[in-house]
């Protein structure tokens, strides 16, 4: 199969996707649930990839590397848009006491204990990789939280603290993303040691000078598809040079967005005409992971399980200080840090924009450990969630 008629049967098969969980009803919330962690994309990206079927081979997948950078850009762009920082400030100051210390705590925790226990065992990851690895693994799935709210008809205070801080990890994940990329970059055309801090400035300088070109051709659009086909070809151009730098396309994506969510523009109503694509990106994200799923030893299991335990312990650890951190009458409960371990695709874009933009020799065996924990780790969420905070606000 060409590259062109792989791309066809993927968009196709994205599209088909998203109307299907638009359209079909689903009964059991724990179903839907599952349905949102994209297990079922992962596993048909691997029986398409080449090690079944071969449908989607080593081959189309590069020759489509730049369509899954586009989709990158696309996720770094939604959650930078959605930063506004006036509607940011509207929040209580405990909701970011709570969500920075659940971040950081577990990223702290995760790279401590993974990088002992991967040297432990003589698998010799770099510091990069391990750092990406407690990124993705420290941030937290907004959707597995809406999905419970909007199925149980959630409006309580937790429910809002929750999805406030997993937006607010997402946003934080993706600039520490960004700086780790940059900090250990060694693109070679720059004769200097460490590129790291001009990379990094110069991915912030192109991502605004792009939000400054959106605001300045946007005036006189007036359909949905002009903004569309506008923000595509702007997030072409900065996507291009982020892979010419070496650069995290999320991080430079996610400038773009924020600098147009902080400009004088209705940010809400770009948001509203383009997200409609985010659902189809999102299956073409989970099917590009799938494909590139391998197997090559029984030891990934086991990296997979010390992953998990380290994560679960992070999360659990980073939960009960972030709780303890609230006021007395606003605390949750000290297992809340098991709500917190549904990743979602954020992590797995966390992963695949390491693995395009700086293949390491690990980089198979990251995506592996993302793509199985990310399915486990939403059911155990999902289940707690069900058990703990939507029974407390029913109950209140």
């Amino acid at each position: 199969m060409t590259a062109l008629l792989s791309l066809v049967l993927l968009v196709f098969i994205a599209y088909l996707g998203s109307i299907f969980f638009q359209k079909v009803k689903i009964s059991k919330p724990w179903i839907k649930c599952l349905a949102c962690t994209g297990s079922l994309y992962l596993l048909l990206g691997y029986l398409i990839g080449p090690n079944l079927f071969n449908v989607f081979n080593k081959e189309i997948s590069q020759q489509l590397n730049v369509l899954y950078a586009l989709v990158l850009g696309w996720i770094g762009f939604l959650i930078g848009l959605q930063a506004n920082v006036k509607s940011i400030k509207r929040f209580q100051k405990e909701y970011f006491r709570f969500a920075t210390i659940n971040i950081i705590i577990a990223l702290v925790i995760s790279f401590i204990a993974l990088y002992q226990s991967f040297h432990l065992l003589d698998r010799f990851f770099n510091e990069t990789e391990i750092f990406i690895l407690a990124i993705a693994g420290a941030v937290t799935s907004p959707i597995m939280i809406a999905v419970i709210s909007r199925e149980y008809k959630l409006s309580g205070r937790v429910s809002y603290l929750l999805q406030f801080a997993a937006a607010f990890d997402n946003m934080l994940g993706i600039i520490l993303v960004g700086l780790v990329m940059s900090y250990t970059n060694d693109i070679s055309f720059l004769n200097i040691y460490n590129p790291g801090v001009l990379i990094i400035f110069v991915s912030i300088i192109i991502g605004t000078i792009a939000s400054y070109l959106f605001c300045l051709l946007s005036r006189d659009m007036k359909t949905d598809q002009e903004i569309f086909l506008l923000v595509l070809g702007l997030l072409l151009f900065i996507v291009g040079i982020a892979f010419y730098l070496k650069q995290s396309l999320l991080f430079i994506s996610f400038v773009f967005g924020f600098g147009i969510a902080n400009l004088p523009v209705n940010a809400k109503k770009i948001y509203l005409s383009i997200q409609q694509v985010e659902r189809p990106l999102y299956i073409l994200l989970l099917i590009f992971v799938g494909a590139n799923l391998k197997f090559e030893s029984k030891e990934y299991w086991f990296y997979l399980a010390v992953f998990m335990a380290v994560n679960l312990f992070a999360k659990m650890i980073s939960g009960y200080f972030a709780n303890f951190s609230m006021s007395q009458n606003s605390r949750i409960h000290k297992t809340i840090g098991m709500a917190n371990l549904s990743m979602g695709g954020l992590s797995l874009a966390i992963i695949l924009d390491f693995h395009l933009t700086n293949v390491s020799g690990y980089s198979q065996l990251l995506l592996f450990i993302l793509a199985v924990s990310l399915v486990i780790n939403d059911i155990i969420s999902f289940k707690y969630l069900e058990k703990k905070i939507v029974q407390s606000e029913i109950k209140v």
